[in-house]
């Protein structure tokens, strides 16, 4: 699955792109710099992959994707997990 979020804001610093999901980086004078590796974080603890592009004009676009689960994968793996069939109403 694709989620993609666009701005119509001062954009993506080309020099900067590397460095926005890096812990405690930020351009806000009152930034933390924790929203976007936050975000990467949860992302990827979750099998997926998230990536920013620069809009035409203004702005800037924060994609990603997450690997959609199989029917039924969730009930496996907790009978996986606990030996015994899991009743999906649990």
């Amino acid at each position: 699955m694709l989620i993609s979020v666009s701005d119509t804001g001062v954009g993506l610093p080309a020099e900067k792109a590397d460095q926005i999901f890096e812990a405690f980086f930020t351009t806000k004078a009152q930034g933390s710099g924790m929203g976007l590796a936050i975000s990467r974080s949860i992302v990827e603890s979750h099998g997926g992959h998230i990536w920013a592009t620069a809009n035409d004009g203004r702005g800037a676009a924060l994609h990603f994707t997450l690997p959609v689960a199989v029917e039924g994968a969730y009930e496996s793996a907790l009978e996986t997990q606990s030996g015994a069939p899991h009743d999906a109403s649990d």
